[in-house]
C-alpha cells in the first residue's frame, strides 16, 4: 500500500548545491502529494491545500522562475483511485501579505490563506503533455514578493488546492534562475510549515527531515 504522510513542521530550509527542489535528495522522500476533494481523508491529506514559500535574497535582482514537476494528474507517478478524474490548482503569490498574512502560515488552510497579489495561476488535469516533465512559472522579478527582513529576502508563495476528483496528484518543486533547468538560486530557499509527503514503497527505508526552528517556536 502507498503511503502518505502529513508531516508538521514549522520551517524547512533547503539548498542543494546544484540547484533547489523539494523535496530534496538527502530527505529520502520521492514526492510530495495534494489529493483532490473527494479523496478518502485517511489517505493523509486532510485539507486538500499545500502551501509553499520561496525566498530570494534582496541582492539577487536577475528574474528567477519556480518550476513544477509532474504536475498533471494521470501519469504514471499519479494515485489513481480508480480512473483519473482530479485537477489540481497551481497559484503563485507575491505583494504584500504573501508571507506576513496569518492565515497563510496556518497548518489547516482556512480564511486568507491566499493573501498577497496574484501573480500567474494554472489547473492541470489529466493532459500528459507535462507528465514526468517540469512546468515553468516564469520569468519573474524577485521585487514582485513581498520583502520580509526576518527571512532576509523577498517572499514568494505557491497555493496548491485539489479541486475535483479524489486522485492523488504527485509533484516536486524546483526554485531556479532557469527556465529549461534547475539551476540554483544563490541563497534562495523553499519552506513550508505544513509538509505532506508520499513515503517510499520500499520497505523499511527511512525518511530525513531537517526543520529550522526559529527562536520561541517548538515542534509540535
Amino acid at each position: 500500500m502507498r503511503k502518505f504522510i502529513p508531516v508538521l513542521i514549522l520551517l524547512l530550509n533547503f539548498n542543494t548545491l546544484f540547484s533547489q527542489i523539494m523535496p530534496s535528495t538527502d530527505e529520502n522522500i520521492p514526492y510530495l502529494v495534494t489529493f483532490s476533494k473527494s479523496a478518502d481523508k485517511t489517505w493523509g491529506d486532510d485539507d486538500n491545500i499545500q502551501i509553499y514559500f520561496f525566498t530570494i535574497p534582496q541582492d539577487i535582482k536577475t528574474p528567477f522562475f519556480i518550476r513544477v514537476y509532474d504536475p498533471e494528474n494521470a501519469g504514471k507517478l499519479d494515485e489513481n483511485r480508480g480512473g483519473f478524474n482530479s485537477k489540481t490548482k497551481f497559484s503563485l503569490y507575491g505583494g504584500k501579505g504573501a508571507h506576513s498574512s496569518a492565515d497563510a502560515k496556518k497548518t489547516d488552510p482556512k480564511g486568507n490563506y491566499n493573501s498577497g497579489s496574484l501573480l500567474h495561476t494554472k489547473t492541470f488535469s489529466n493532459e500528459t503533455t507535462y507528465d514526468e516533465k517540469w512546468f515553468s512559472f516564469g520569468p519573474i522579478n524577485p521585487l514582485e514578493g513581498e520583502l520580509q527582513p526576518e527571512l532576509n529576502g523577498y517572499v514568494f508563495k505557491l497555493v496548491v488546492e485539489g479541486l475535483e476528483g479524489d486522485d492523488g496528484n504527485l509533484y516536486r518543486l524546483s526554485l531556479s534562475t532557469s527556465k529549461d533547468d534547475n539551476i540554483k538560486v544563490e541563497g534562495g530557499n523553499i519552506f513550508t510549515y505544513e509538509y505532506c509527503i508520499r513515503s517510499s514503497d520500499k520497505e523499511f527505508t527511512v525518511c530525513h527531515l531537517y526543520p529550522f526552528v526559529s527562536k520561541g517556536n517548538y515542534i509540535h
